[in-house]
């Protein structure tokens, strides 16, 4: 981890965006979409997912922050991120787009295949919608006041439209607000949900505990639908075993 963290290469950064660099030796560009909840000290984000994106180095890593915490809603913010994401891909080389991302950043992994060609999605938790025609919760409207609209009104919306991207997206069965999430997905034939037993917003964590997380990513990022299900089942013999449940 420490090998591969020392990698990672300074693009961007300013008010809004900041952007980081794993090279891989692969043609496979994986955009990782970091969260809120995973800081350094300091309040900067870390960058997420680094060693199950990178495959042990055969991945290149794209690590987009969100630095206004804004979904994405902030004023030429997707813009800016489709701009660099094309660009980048470009200059790499790469021959095929995969994203990744948690909570927030699950929600962007889900919305960028709407404005780039995206070959497999993996979200954990995302939100699926933040509109007030669709979700209630206190906190949405305060974010588009702060900073704009979201860039789209549901990631469900993207799932349905963009039927060549395969999407893998994981909620945790012991979170309400997620799962009423969830439940705004639609029934489309390129969408995976794993519905992960004891856990709540913290499924991907869960998933690193119980020592699955980098195979379930690998699995998504290739497409190997049978991996990801070999996974999920081992997560969930170790989750019973080891988890207790809750809710929140």
């Amino acid at each position: 981890m420490s090998e591969k963290q020392a990698q990672v290469e300074d693009i961007l950064e300013d008010e809004t965006l900041r952007l980081r660099w794993l090279d891989g030796t692969g043609p496979r560009m994986v955009v990782s979409f970091t969260s809120i909840q995973h800081r350094h000290q300091d309040g900067t984000p870390r960058d997420e997912f680094l060693s199950a994106a990178s495959m042990d180095g055969e991945n290149k890593v794209l690590f987009v922050s969100d630095l206004r915490w804004s979904w994405y809603s902030r004023a030429g913010l997707m813009d800016k991120i489709i701009d660099y994401v094309t660009r980048i891909r470009d200059m790499a080389g790469a021959t095929e787009i995969c994203t990744i991302g948690n909570s927030m950043g699950g929600y962007g992994a889900m919305i960028l295949p709407r404005y780039v060609p995206v070959a497999r999605v993996a979200a954990f938790v995302p939100q699926i919608s933040m509109h007030p025609d669709l979700v209630t919760e206190d906190r949405w409207p305060g974010v588009m006041k702060n900073h704009g609209t979201y860039p789209v009104k549901s990631a469900g919306d993207v799932v349905t439209e963009k039927s060549g991207t395969e999407f893998y997206v994981t909620f945790g069965r012991n979170q309400k607000k997620d799962m009423a999430q969830a439940a705004l997905l639609p029934d489309a034939p390129n969408l995976t949900v794993n519905m992960l037993p004891r856990c709540a917003h913290d499924a991907a964590e869960k998933m690193k505990t119980a020592g699955v997380l980098n195979k379930a990513v690998a699995a998504k990022l290739t497409g190997d639908a049978k991996a990801v299900k070999s996974a999920v089942r081992e997560y969930a013999r170790y989750a019973r075993e080891h988890f207790a449940p809750t809710w929140e």
